[in-house]
């Protein structure tokens, strides 16, 4: 079967591209072209092994695609693999393929340690070939019209996700890319590092989207929510319009009541304007006892007093202050706090387990410089070649470039022989130039 169905993995791999495919699918063809364009214009994943989902619509084939987020020279990355299929058939239980085939690759071709791609060997596209011919297609009878552009959907639990991804037509919003992601990425986004570029679809105020009232609408409903937006095809609205003029009530009646509002709000100045005027004439006219009364008519009550007016002043700068001092002192915590972290990575001593601890702390404070830095140290104990310290080299404290250099970055045979002999170590490289030192002396 996996002569019929196009597969393409992409993603970081030294940058990102195209990294092999089954030379089912031309990816010469521009709709082709886009579905496998980076998608971390749309969405980023900071922390590593997160996986989420993507169904596009294209001129002649419905891409489904697997990511799962990754590391690459120490940056934020991803792996993508994609199933093409014809809209005739679809793949039953096609989130259990996709997942089969990131396992498969995320197996064989990335490091456990960093997350980062395994640089010296080639990605055999027939290891996923042969898990794609263990699955069958079904026929689809399913056609219909897609909107442009790129939306999110979340899901509650795996058989939501497994009935958007077996039956696209059925569920998901009809918008050219749908990504799927977990509602637990959504809700903690912080935790997971989520950066989100594009709209959710929102289904009368909810993030999940319901397949009964989907499956519900008349084809009147989707016409009217596609010409409503159409100067925004990336969100598609499926209201009825009871719905809509269920809105259209609720948006009136706030207006009359900020209307209402004003109206209060004049009548007091125009008072508190006459107050003004009026009282400097009572002390040269005492005999004015119709305006006396007029005045004593007139409700002051809910007309503040300029000591409490200076009073409240008084507080709201006092507040800004302390929240002010509050924050310089925290933001000076921190800083200290990642210069301690800045010392600890340039101890020559420095081990593997120090560099992930500081990396996690940094990630907490929310200091990428820092993250990038530990990142760097992350790599060189994982070097398999020069190039992996000469590229991270820079990141290093001055002591422990002099001995790269002399080491570990001075050719690749001494790379190898070093790294045979001590292992990745700042500290024992140091101790191998000493013991050269004193037999030379």
């Amino acid at each position: 079967m996996s002569n019929q169905i196009g597969i393409v993995i992409t993603g970081c791999k030294r940058d990102f591209g195209v990294i092999c495919d089954n030379h089912i699918i031309n990816l010469n063809d521009s709709n082709v072209h886009q579905a496998l364009m980076d998608v971390r214009r749309h969405i980023v994943v900071h922390k590593p092994y997160v996986d989420f989902y993507s169904i596009e619509f294209l001129h002649r084939y419905m891409a489904i695609t697997g990511y799962r987020s990754s590391k690459d020279l120490g940056r934020d990355g991803y792996i993508g693999i994609t199933v093409f299929l014809s809209y005739s058939v679809r793949i039953p239980h096609v989130r259990n393929l996709l997942k089969e085939l990131l396992d498969c690759y995320f197996r064989n071709y990335m490091n456990p340690l960093t997350w980062e791609p395994v640089t010296n060997k080639n990605v055999d596209i027939r290891l996923f070939d042969a898990i794609v011919n263990n699955y069958e297609t079904v026929p689809n009878l399913d056609d219909e019209d897609i909107m442009m552009g790129a939306i999110y959907q979340t899901y509650d639990n795996e058989s939501v996700l497994d009935d958007c991804l077996d039956n696209p037509f059925h569920v998901v919003p009809l918008s050219q890319k749908v990504y799927l992601l977990n509602k637990v990425i959504l809700e903690n986004a912080s935790e997971y590092q989520l950066e989100l570029h594009i709209p959710s679809i929102n289904e009368k105020g909810k993030d999940s989207f319901n397949v009964k009232e989907i499956d519900s609408l008349s084809f009147e409903d989707k016409k009217d929510a596609e010409n409503e937006d159409s100067e925004m095809p990336s969100i598609v609205k499926n209201e009825s319009s009871d719905v809509k003029k269920s809105k259209k009530k609720q948006i009136s009646q706030p207006s009359k009541q900020r209307i209402f509002h004003i109206a209060i709000a004049a009548l007091l100045l125009l008072l508190l304007g006459f107050a003004c005027y009026i009282v400097p004439q009572i002390g040269h006219s005492t005999e004015d006892e119709p305006m006396q009364v007029a005045l004593a008519d007139v409700n002051t009550d809910n007309v503040p007093r300029q000591s409490d007016v200076e009073t409240t002043e008084e507080r709201i700068t006092e507040d800004s202050i302390n929240d002010k001092e509050s924050e310089e002192a925290e933001a000076a915590l921190m800083l200290k706090e990642a210069h301690e972290l800045n010392k600890r990575l340039d101890a020559l001593d420095l081990t593997p387990k120090i560099a992930s601890d500081v990396m996690n702390r940094a990630k907490e404070l929310g200091d990428n410089k820092l993250v990038m830095r530990a990142q760097a140290y992350m790599t060189f104990f994982n070097a398999t070649k020069i190039d992996d310290v000469k590229h991270n080299m820079k990141a290093f404290s001055p002591e422990q470039q002099r001995v790269c250099k002399q080491t570990y970055a001075f050719d690749t045979k001494l790379f190898h022989e070093t790294k045979k002999r001590v292992g990745m170590s700042f500290k024992k490289a140091q101790d191998i130039l000493k013991q050269t030192k004193n037999i030379e002396r």
